[in-house]
């Protein structure tokens, strides 16, 4: 197939959304497919490369800019995205020229122009729900407002899903959550999926450079609870760092945060206040997978998630986790057992579950094998072709449903 992705961001690997399209259209291209990626700013040198990507960018990209959106500029920016120019028409007719199909994957104007160019072209069309409504109503303190949500589902649904019969979603709760949003499109499930690179260490592989990353150059290694994400709102990092006080492990926790955000220097002032041994940082691919192996407990207390790449590939990495069991995260479906539950926003319950795994030593190794196993299952390799037969579905259905 020949295939266009269409997205804003897709040289700065700093959210996940753009990890997807990266990683997808690697794995597909090997399978022998033809993608092309139109998005702003595209850098063929790009230092965040994921490991082993490889392939051509189309030069028309050079042509498009991002673009700044006024009073929420420094909001996105700290949430690591950025939002693409809308491009001239001849920009996007000369990318969708030779397309099977183009994938959409955020519902921004950038995309939306180019979802009316390629149906004045008659090219098939799908797209992805990689955004969930509190991903911006708790950017603006209304995370747990109801009407503010749905009024967003219905936005959404008005002004770009309903030019849709192809709608990816990363998992059945957000598949569910469409469904009750009136979304009537073919809501095909398909697990986002991790990369190969993300799997056990030995110990040998945890290299001294990121112990002084991370400030760690102890002779005695403490106990690391990690938690990897956007430093946002409804990740709910807040609770993580609630919760140590209320552990009897207290005084042995360092607890590992990585990523960017606009919550970090408030969170860097609750760890303060609550006398929290704590690291923030930003770390590559090849740093994280080392973070993964290193931790005692994955921790991941987002309220909304529509499927959690980075606990994904920490369990991938044999890291037992700790979930919060929210109705808006569809994280906690990786769970293997109660003990890797939490009452989402309870920090005293998010406590007793670290002290339970702390507690329990023979139980965590039996886990961290079981979750090997298990996050062997979520490789993208193992996935892939699910995302074949759902782009060759939408070209068929446009042969056969020509307007």
């Amino acid at each position: 197939m020949n295939l266009v992705f269409v997205i804003d961001q897709y040289s700065d690997l700093n959210n996940g959304t753009t990890a997807t399209a990266r990683r997808t259209a690697q794995h597909l291209i090997e399978r022998g497919h033809h993608v092309e990626i139109l998005a702003a700013n595209l850098d063929n040198d790009n230092q965040n490369a994921l490991p082993n990507e490889s392939f051509d960018m189309t030069d028309i990209d050079a042509q498009i800019e991002t673009v700044d959106i006024p009073f929420f500029q420094t909001l996105i920016e700290e949430q690591g995205f950025a939002f693409a120019k809308v491009a001239d028409q001849a920009i996007y007719k000369q990318a969708f020229k030779s397309a099977d199909l183009v994938h959409f994957f955020i519902p921004s104007p950038f995309c939306k122009a180019g979802v009316n160019v390629a149906r004045e072209l008659h090219i098939p069309v799908s797209t992805a729900f990689h955004m969930q409504p509190k991903n911006i109503t708790y950017s603006i303190g209304m995370g747990k407002n109801k009407p503010a949500n749905n009024m967003i589902y219905r936005f959404l649904k008005r002004y770009f899903y309903n030019d849709f019969n192809f709608i990816h979603c990363p998992s059945h709760m957000v598949a569910d959550e469409l469904v009750k949003h009136g979304y009537e499109a073919d809501l095909r499930v398909i697990s986002n999926g991790v990369a190969e690179f993300f799997h056990p260490l030995d110990k040998a592989e945890i290299h001294t450079d990121l112990l002084k990353k991370i400030d760690l150059t102890k002779k005695e290694k403490p106990i690391i609870l990690l938690s990897v994400g956007r430093l946002s709102g409804e990740k709910r990092l807040d609770i993580l760092i609630d919760a140590i006080k209320y552990s009897k492990y207290r005084n042995q926790i360092y607890v590992v945060i990585g990523g960017q955000g606009p919550k970090e220097k408030v969170l860097k002032k609750l760890a303060k206040q609550e006398g929290v041994n704590i690291q923030f940082g930003f770390y590559e691919q090849a740093d994280l997978r080392q973070l993964y192996n290193l931790c005692d407990l994955y921790i991941h207390p987002a309220d909304a998630e529509t499927e959690g790449i980075s606990c994904m590939e920490a369990i991938t990495c044999g890291a037992v986790p700790i979930i919060a069991d929210s109705p808006y995260s569809a994280t906690k479906e990786f769970a293997l057992t109660e003990h890797s539950l939490f009452e989402a926003g309870d920090s005293k319950a998010l406590a007793k579950q670290i002290d339970y795994w702390l507690d329990n030593p023979n139980e965590q190794i039996k886990f961290k094998q079981a979750y090997t196993k298990y996050g062997e299952t979520l490789a993208i390799n193992n996935i892939i072709s699910e995302f074949e037969k759902f782009f060759q579905d939408a070209i068929e259905y446009q042969s056969v449903h020509k307007n």
